[in-house]
């Protein structure tokens, strides 16, 4: 296999997990049988986010990290940090205000982490 066709492939394989990853936790708080998983996948994304910040800054993601090195590898890095504002503007071909993007995605992310919670401890009663 040539280069291009590797960095296409793990460029898709990326995205597919990232997109499954973002509509499981929009989606898996819903369903009683997930409950559990949907907890345990959102804790470990706002342990990342907020975490780790004194090594990686506050919203670090290893997935987002480990796609923009292998898009930069290939000349190809993403003008953003933030995957969300990326497939925005990919999606939408808009110029989304990051600080705006990254505000909306925090305020989103903590408001699911806490139904996960509350319907998680509800799920025990």
């Amino acid at each position: 296999m040539k280069n291009r066709q590797i960095y296409h492939l793990l460029n898709c394989a990326l995205h597919s997990l990232h997109l499954g990853y973002i509509t499981f936790f929009l989606i898996g708080w819903l369903f009683p049988a997930t409950h559990i998983l949907h907890f345990s996948l959102s804790t470990l994304m706002i342990v990342f986010w907020y975490g780790l910040p004194g090594q990686y800054g506050a919203g670090f993601c290893p997935l987002t990290h480990i796609h923009w090195k292998i898009k930069d590898r290939y000349d190809q890095k993403p003008e953003t940090k933030l995957y969300i504002k990326y497939m925005l503007d990919k999606a939408i071909r808009e110029g989304f205000n990051e600080r705006k993007v990254n505000y909306m995605t925090n305020a989103i992310a903590i408001g699911i982490y806490i139904i996960s919670i509350i319907k998680l401890m509800l799920s025990f009663l």
